[in-house]
C-alpha cells in the first residue's frame, strides 16, 4: 500500500479521501471474510490515526469508531464495543445533533450492543430515542 498512505512504517494513516475509503474497505473486507482479528487490527490503526489527524469528534472519526465497535461486537468483545458505541454516539450528538441520521444510527448500534451483552434494559433508552415525533418527516400535501 505504499504511496497511498503516510505516517511512517506500519502506519495506516490515509493521505487522501480515496485511500481512507480503501482502508475502511480493506478492514471491512477482512471482517466480511471472517478474519475479524485482522479487521480489528486495521480498524484500531485507522481510528488512532484518524483521531490524531482529525480529532476525536470529527464525523469521519466517529464512523471509524463505530466500525471498530462493530468488529469488537463480532468478536464477542461486547464491553469494548459498548464503550466505543457510547463514544461515537456522544460525539455525533455534539457535532451533528440529536436528530441527524448518523446519530440515530449510533443509537441503534448502541442498543444492539447492549442487547448482545445481555443488557436489555440498557438497550431501551437508545432505542426509544430513535423514533420520536421530532424525527418523523412531515407529510407533503401530495402524500396519501
Amino acid at each position: 500500500m505504499a504511496g497511498g498512505r503516510c505516517g511512517g512504517a506500519g502506519s495506516w494513516a490515509p493521505t487522501t479521501p480515496t485511500s481512507c475509503y480503501r482502508a475502511i474497505c480493506l478492514a471491512n473486507a477482512h471482517q466480511d471474510a471472517g478474519r475479524t482479528a485482522e479487521a480489528i487490527t486495521l480498524h484500531e490503526q485507522d481510528l488512532a490515526d484518524q483521531e490524531r489527524v482529525l480529532g476525536a469528534d470529527h464525523p469521519d472519526t466517529s464512523l471509524l469508531r463505530s466500525n471498530l465497535a462493530l468488529a469488537y461486537q463480532a468478536a464477542g468483545r461486547n464491553a469494548e464495543a459498548i464503550t466505543l458505541h457510547e463514544q461515537a454516539l456522544a460525539a455525533r450528538e455534539r457535532v451533528l445533533g440529536p436528530d441527524h441520521p448518523h446519530t440515530l444510527l449510533s443509537r441503534g448500534d448502541l442498543a444492539a450492543a447492549y442487547q448482545a451483552a445481555g443488557r436489555t434494559a440498557g438497550a431501551i433508552p437508545p432505542t426509544s430515542l430513535i423514533v420520536t415525533p421530532r424525527t418523523v418527516a412531515p407529510r407533503l400535501p401530495s402524500d396519501p
